[in-house]
């Protein structure tokens, strides 16, 4: 696939680091140009005060999340599309981001070759510099390899915090924590984290904390194998 090359400016509302650095590299390969905020309440103060052609929207987010956000945003007479990020795609759920007023979602782990066409969908092609990068394919750039080393090297220190959650009875500070694992993991390859970590928040949002908490050894177990991975 061909990387679009696009006009616009986008904002980001995103509160994974980790997560900011991947979607800042998947636009800038675009050519348009983007800005971070990583809440929703200073996604709604940004969005008002600067010109941007498209917001992407986390969900879960501090001080006021992404569907909260878009609500005020619509409500102020908002226009501008704005598309949600969240790990909690069910069939269910997209007709809630509808009535909020998001124009589509986009799930996480991110399917760079599907954010690339809704990206193409709500910006305006540059055609010029397009005709010039032609021959330009998606590779694994040193940008996503340094990304990639980076959130490999995120694990043990995500295992000690997630231990320490769990051993003060933090479960919602647990929970927030490995909801941003289950969306990151696959957007950087280790879809076994995603799927362990979509398991673990199911049993923490039906209160099974301990059998939850029991999972961490083969989060563990995991950790340890692509560190060694690595190292090797």
């Amino acid at each position: 696939m061909t990387i679009p090359q696009l006009l616009g400016r986008v904002l980001l509302a995103e509160d994974s680091q980790i997560n900011q650095k991947l979607i800042t590299v998947y636009v800038n390969k675009t050519g348009a140009e983007i800005v971070v905020v990583d809440n929703g309440r200073l996604a709604v103060e940004k969005a008002l005060s600067d010109e941007f052609d498209l917001i992407l929207m986390d969900i879960q987010m501090p001080l006021m999340d992404g569907m909260k956000a878009t609500e005020i945003l619509r409500k102020t007479g908002y226009s501008r599309p704005i598309i949600a990020l969240t790990a909690n795609v069910m069939k269910g759920n997209f007709h809630k981001y509808d009535d909020v007023g998001f124009n589509c979602c986009l799930s996480k782990p991110i399917d760079h070759a599907l954010f690339f066409t809704t990206l193409a969908r709500y910006l305006n092609s540059d055609d010029i510099k397009a005709r010039h990068e032609q021959a330009k394919k998606i590779e694994v750039s040193s940008d996503y390899e340094n990304l990639v080393s980076d959130f490999e090297n995120s694990l043990p220190s995500a295992l000690v915090s997630l231990k320490k959650a769990v051993k003060e009875e933090r479960w919602q500070d647990f929970e927030k924590q490995i909801h941003v694992l289950k969306g990151s993991g696959g957007s950087f390859g280790y879809l076994e984290i995603t799927t362990l970590s979509s398991k673990i928040e199911s049993l923490l949002k039906t209160e099974n904390y301990y059998v939850a908490a029991e999972m961490l050894t083969e989060f563990e177990r995991l950790s340890q194998s692509i560190f060694k991975s690595k190292v090797i």
